[in-house]
């Protein structure tokens, strides 16, 4: 017996589990938590993106709180705009755009599929149901199979 679930992203948590999934996302590419610097005089490339369908992904996030991460001169930052939906930040020194666009939409995709997996995994812990196997395919497609004792 199969089921398949398809996540849309569509999420509305706590800052506790958004900032988790944030920090998955981060450490999954390889960056580490950076503190904020203040203006440089080095010219960096800035790319701002929302992240589409999630504009409640951070409910219990501040208007002004911010996670960065920070890997080989690339900064990226995870924050709540002032409409209440998300953002990432990219910003770094010779990469061009269209690199750090290509940065932010792969960071916000992990940002989505690990809040919307850990969110999962709570329900069907609630549920009683127990992970049998899962996988991960080289395409980052999650595969959970779980069986439900009564």
């Amino acid at each position: 017996m199969g089921a398949c679930v398809v996540l849309a992203p569509v999420i509305a948590a706590a800052w506790p589990a958004v900032s988790a999934s944030v920090l998955g996302a981060a450490t999954a590419l390889g960056f580490a938590a950076a503190v904020p610097k203040t203006q440089e005089a080095v010219k960096e490339e800035k790319v701002g993106l929302e992240i589409e369908g999630a504009a409640s992904v951070a409910g219990g996030l501040g208007r002004d709180e911010r996670l960065s991460f920070a890997k080989d001169g690339v900064t990226l930052t995870f924050s709540r705009d002032a409409r209440g939906g998300c953002a990432v930040d990219v910003r770094g020194a010779g990469r061009t755009r269209a690199e750090l666009e290509a940065l932010g939409r792969e960071f916000a995709g992990r940002v989505v599929q690990q809040y919307a997996y850990n969110q999962v995994m709570q329900e069907l812990s609630k549920r009683n149901f127990a992970v049998v196997s899962q996988e991960v395919g080289s395409d980052r497609t999650i595969h959970v199979q779980v069986r439900r004792f009564a």
